[in-house]
């Protein structure tokens, strides 16, 4: 049995990983030719919220003589970090939870899950700006980025929703387009919706809008099919992975939507 140390690079350009270099011992390997369990560990750490996903980590494996591998360990560069984010992350989400969502949308009530959803929305555009126009760092691929410093790219806005849906028992998950990221949500009907908190969050004259009110609201990137994101988001929606998700129900939609917030002015 031979242990090896596998080094990936991981650059984050919104898909998740852009390209992975690898060497191991002096032989070099591509993404493609990386083991499924190893690149499925990666992938896990990428997904957690608080992973700043343009840093680096260390896969640890072991192989035998006729080339199985065992005992894949993913060793964070900066695990201290990791974890104080992680932790900073998890109390933003409860902080959130009690201030807007405890005692005010019982779950079990009607719609509670696309009520507390309303609320996520308008919580991240509230206080989320998109990180334009200016060097971006690690944070910005975030939840940290998103919920702690204020700032985040598509992807700390995707991780970010996830972190908020979990804590008020939404089922989501994010989702990579072409060179972009955003969401799908699970809600009372039990059927998914295409969400993009990024794209809906306004920005006016190329810089975010920092005086946010309903009126404003978009409503264009909120619970939407899946014919109707590839139709208005162009390019970057055009695909996405995981790609199994049946999006064609509309009882959340824009209409919905629109009422939900016209009865909150």
């Amino acid at each position: 049995m031979k242990r090896w140390s596998l080094l990936l690079c991981i650059f984050m350009l919104g898909l998740g990983i852009a390209a992975v270099s690898c060497s191991t011992a002096g032989a070099s390997e591509t993404s493609s030719s990386i083991p499924e369990a190893i690149r499925q560990k990666a992938y896990e750490m990428l997904n957690d919220p608080a992973y700043s996903a343009a840093s680096g980590v260390n896969v640890h494996y072991s192989i035998d003589n006729n080339g199985n591998y065992s005992d894949i360990k993913v060793i964070l560069n900066d695990p201290q970090k990791y974890e104080n984010d992680k932790a900073a992350v998890a109390k933003a989400a409860d902080e959130f939870y009690n201030n807007y969502i405890e005692g005010k949308i019982p779950e079990g009530s009607i719609d509670w899950r696309f009520k507390r959803e309303m609320e996520i929305i308008k919580f991240m555009v509230a206080n989320i700006d998109y990180a334009y126009n200016r060097d971006m760092i690690y944070d910005d691929y975030s939840a940290y980025g998103a919920l702690i410093n204020h700032q985040a790219v598509c992807d700390g806005y995707a991780k970010c929703f996830n972190v908020l849906a979990k804590r008020c028992g939404i089922e989501s998950a994010k989702v990579n387009g072409n060179g972009h990221v955003w969401n799908i949500v699970r809600l009372d009907d039990g059927n998914y919706y295409h969400l993009d908190v990024c794209w809906e969050d306004p920005i006016v004259n190329g810089e975010p809008n920092k005086i946010y009110g309903y009126e404003r609201l978009r409503n264009t990137y909120i619970n939407i099919t899946s014919d109707k994101i590839k139709e208005i988001g162009g390019e970057p929606h055009a695909q996405w992975i995981p790609a199994e998700y049946d999006c064609s129900a509309d009882v959340y939609g824009t209409d919905k939507v629109n009422r939900y917030f016209i009865g909150l002015r």
